[in-house]
């Protein structure tokens, strides 16, 4: 198939057997916005993991956290062709609704905070997929196979703003500061949990104008590999797009830069058809792919 202008941009020539995915122990910060949603993003990430993976298929951990539940996203993806609930059935992809996790009462649970049953649910999945995943190996140069970043698994957190608010009531200041801080922390918990398990994790938040959204971008910003912006245009042009996808790479802990094959924050257009089918086109150029 021949690569489209966000699979061009969103290339990661070190993962060898999965170029479409994050390498292992990276996160992706993905933000959007009310008017522009970042769907069509989530979905690549999780078709390029089930489905598009030069070796075997790449198991996907969807934790939702904004209510939509399944069904919503068995329907947006049966539209790009991938098939949840054979994926499912296959083990593949776990859907997690974090509503029923924090809700449930489980002994197993009884005590712990609403992010600490998250990343214990997470935990046990990860373990379950990485353990069945065979080892991911890459040729190098002279021929011999070394360890590759390819990730064993994916985890996507749908979206960690929703679950920033669902904390303690938010009164006070004090409260959006604690709140934004506890998210903050689970999130770099949870990208060290992903690493451990040769795993990569994609971040979704949706920006607000409001101090808890703000606070909470700083603290993951800081702690993510790469930034993926997702916004409406401001200019004419905005009547004939959904939006634009821009790519900001951002230097590790340790000095290390995550860069797709672009490397320089070019952004690609898209536009969400009548028929739910997205185009995505190059920014500066005309018409749609």
């Amino acid at each position: 198939m021949a690569p489209t202008p966000l699979t061009s941009l969103l290339s990661f020539p070190s993962s060898s057997s999965a170029p479409l995915l994050p390498p292992t122990g990276t996160q992706v910060l993905v933000t959007d916005t009310l008017a522009c949603p970042a769907a069509v993003l989530l979905v690549h990430f999780a078709r390029s993991a089930l489905l598009e993976s030069t070796a075997a298929p790449t198991p996907v951990i969807w934790l939702g956290c904004d209510g939509q539940g399944l069904p919503h996203w068995s329907s947006i993806c049966r539209k790009v062709g991938l098939n949840l609930q054979m994926m499912m059935s296959k083990g593949l992809f776990t859907y997690i609704d974090a509503t029923e996790v924090v809700c449930q009462e489980d002994e197993e649970f009884s005590g712990d905070s609403p992010l600490k049953r998250l990343y214990s649910t997470l935990k046990q999945q990860l373990e379950r997929v990485t353990q069945l995943a065979p080892p991911r190996v890459s040729t190098v140069a002279n021929g011999a196979h070394a360890a590759s970043s390819s990730p064993k698994a994916v985890v996507i957190v749908d979206d960690i703003s929703s679950l920033a608010w669902t904390l303690p009531s938010l009164p006070s200041m004090h409260e959006v500061n604690a709140a934004a801080r506890s998210a903050g922390r689970w999130a770099v918990a949870l990208r060290t949990l992903c690493s451990n398990h040769s795993a990569s994790l994609i971040t979704l938040q949706h920006s607000r104008a409001d101090s808890l959204s703000t606070q909470l971008f700083a603290r993951l910003f800081r702690s993510s590999s790469l930034w993926i912006e997702v916004k409406e245009l401001s200019s004419g042009r905005a009547r004939d797009c959904t939006g634009e996808i821009a790519v900001h790479p951002l230097e590790g802990a340790e000095g290390d830069v995550l860069t797709p094959a672009t490397g320089n924050g070019k952004a690609v257009l898209f536009l969400i058809g009548n028929d739910g089918k997205t185009h995505f086109w190059a920014r500066g150029t005309q018409g749609t792919a």
